[in-house]
């Protein structure tokens, strides 16, 4: 495999500090004013600094401290202080004046909100015997009775379509967490054939954030659950379009993915993220970021029938990332004297010198490397790195090889490099 040079995905990041920087900090700026606002109310309980506003558009009548909205708003708080430190620090001739400095301000404010959220999380969650997490409520509140159903009602199916999804996509909760809520909705008829459920049909408009959950998780069944649960009983087979909710049983016609609702759904009929998510869940078995982390998760997804030798193995070319793009090839091949061996090649281009201020040219890299037979072991001593990187870690329990990118051209240039390993 050859590094190939990345054709960055963006316009000019100088064009577009140019035309939008201005009402880019007005936004920030307005989240931070709402979070001082928060911790000025002066709470000492449950809602101590939290940001109180409507959960979503169709129940905005009912405002509280959710917590999808102030991860979120954390989340925003700390994108911002990254973009302000890293692109008006690399070119503050260009960002309106003194907001390079505002980076350090909203990341320290960013520290205490997380504190916040975690403490009220600490008095909200109800939890087991053990003192593991049971059950999240939406919004904070002290002693909430946990659902019996995730479709009983309009909160639990709101907070099952779209406030828990959201709740995990800022990958704020802690994997102990953010698995619990996930079993939690899946175990309280949340799901079926992995997609969510509401009332009496299924939505999986915002589920691409479970999908990440399971993923960072490590929760490998339940996401090719849902992925192919969408494409088998979600998507219309031979178009591959999607609406953004259909019945879950077959229509008058004896039909199925009909509209839910022909009155309304008539004019909905294309709806983006549901035709996307299978897309996006391809992409992410593949290839994973974290928002918080200098690392690529590749073959993360990666179902065993993909690691047999019969199958030819696996990749992806030319994925972008916020690093740089990067090729991936897998394939396990029958050993001579038992058991398989697999071998991954990788090869990665970071993005130009001065077109991603801030971002690591060397992102450490988390390969899973899997054998076909559920019965066949990693063997750590047969893991070998050749090539622009070396060795860091074996995961025997994920069945993952941490290596370190070192480009022999130096840093900011292109790297390849081979991964071996034996199952047995």
């Amino acid at each position: 495999m050859h590094p190939h040079p990345p054709t960055h995905p963006h316009p000019p990041l100088q064009a577009w500090v140019v035309a939008h920087m201005d009402q880019a900090w007005r936004l920030m700026n307005y989240s931070y004013q709402l979070r001082l606002a928060a911790v000025a109310r002066g709470d000492t309980n449950v809602t101590q600094g939290l940001i109180f506003g409507p959960p979503e558009h169709d129940t905005c009548h009912d405002p509280g401290f959710y917590y999808h909205n102030n991860v979120w708003f954390w989340r925003g708080m700390v994108e911002s202080a990254k973009f302000l430190r890293d692109v008006c620090g690399a070119m503050p001739a260009l960002c309106p004046a003194g907001l390079a400095a505002q980076a350090p301000v909203l990341l320290a404010e960013a520290a205490r909100f997380r504190s916040d959220i975690e403490a009220s999380l600490a008095l909200s969650v109800t939890r087991n015997p053990d003192g593991s997490p049971y059950f999240i409520p939406p919004f904070a509140v002290l002693g909430m009775k946990p659902f019996t159903s995730m479709i009983a009602g309009v909160l639990e199916e709101y907070s099952n379509f779209r406030y828990y999804s959201e709740l995990l996509g800022a990958d704020f909760l802690s994997p102990a967490m953010s698995t619990a809520l996930q079993e939690f909705r899946e175990s309280h008829t949340g799901t079926a054939s992995g997609i969510t459920r509401f009332d009496d049909h299924l939505d999986d408009m915002p589920s691409s954030y479970y999908m990440a959950a399971m993923l960072r998780d490590d929760r490998v069944s339940r996401a090719l659950l849902l992925q192919y649960g969408h494409l088998a009983n979600y998507m219309s087979r031979g178009t591959g379009t999607a609406t953004e909710q259909i019945p879950i049983s077959a229509d008058a016609n004896g039909l199925w993915r009909d509209y839910l609702w022909v009155y309304l759904e008539g004019g909905i009929d294309q709806c983006i993220p549901t035709i996307m998510m299978s897309s996006i869940a391809t992409r992410w078995q593949l290839v994973l970021e974290r928002y918080d982390e200098d690392a690529l998760y590749l073959a993360a997804g990666a179902p065993r029938r993909w690691f047999a030798p019969s199958g030819g193995g696996f990749s992806v070319s030319r994925a972008a990332t916020r690093f740089g793009s990067i090729d991936l090839r897998v394939a396990n091949a029958v050993a001579a004297g038992g058991g398989e061996d697999a071998t991954a090649a990788v090869a990665f281009t970071p993005w130009p010198q001065g077109s991603a201020p801030g971002v690591n040219a060397t992102p450490a890299l988390s390969l899973r490397l899997r054998a076909s037979a559920p019965g066949l072991a990693l063997m750590p001593a047969s893991v070998g790195v050749v090539g622009d990187a070396e060795l860091i870690s074996v995961d025997l329990e994920r069945d993952r090889v941490w290596v370190a990118l070192r480009p022999s051209g130096g840093v900011g240039t292109a790297c390849s490099l081979t991964v071996t390993a034996h199952f047995g």
